[in-house]
């Protein structure tokens, strides 16, 4: 950590790595994100998307994924993704698991992932009628048989 009391990229990435095990997750996906080489992120599937698999990030995750990490402080470990029918159109939901630079949170943070009820930040990306919007919010986050699962 610097003088200012803000955590490295190692730091954080080993927080998120701390966070992965205390959930329960698979070691795949904790393997995967330790990986020096690809450092890939997982996505999940929300709690209302049936029979999906979590798969390792692709395209668009990963732009909202860098655009949340440009623009905020902080590291990405874990994506939920939503597919939701709003008037017959399909959008997708990105809720983006992260650890923030600021490790005198971070116990905090852990607490409120236990619950299961952690703090994300939402990136949606749509069809042409319904706007895009992100910002920063809560879900329900559970795990099962080592899987991540949003309520959203």
């Amino acid at each position: 950590m610097d003088k200012a009391g803000i955590a490295t990229n190692e730091q954080m990435k080993a927080e998120a790595v701390s966070r992965m095990k205390l959930l329960g997750l698979k070691q795949e996906f904790i393997d995967a994100f330790e990986d020096e080489e690809a450092c890939e992120i997982t996505v999940f599937w929300s709690k209302w998307v049936k029979g999906f698999e979590p798969y390792p990030i692709e395209d668009e995750e990963l732009d909202a994924v860098m655009e949340f990490e440009k623009s905020n402080p902080g590291l990405a470990w874990a994506v939920i993704h939503d597919i939701t029918n709003e008037d017959g159109e399909d959008w997708d939901g990105y809720y983006i698991l992260y650890v923030g630079d600021n490790p005198q949170k971070w116990e905090d943070e852990r607490k409120e992932l236990l619950e299961g009820s952690p703090l994300v930040y939402f990136k949606s990306v749509s069809s042409e009628s319904y706007t895009v919007h992100s910002g920063f919010d809560t879900i329900k986050a559970e795990v099962h048989d080592g899987i991540l699962i949003g309520t959203v």
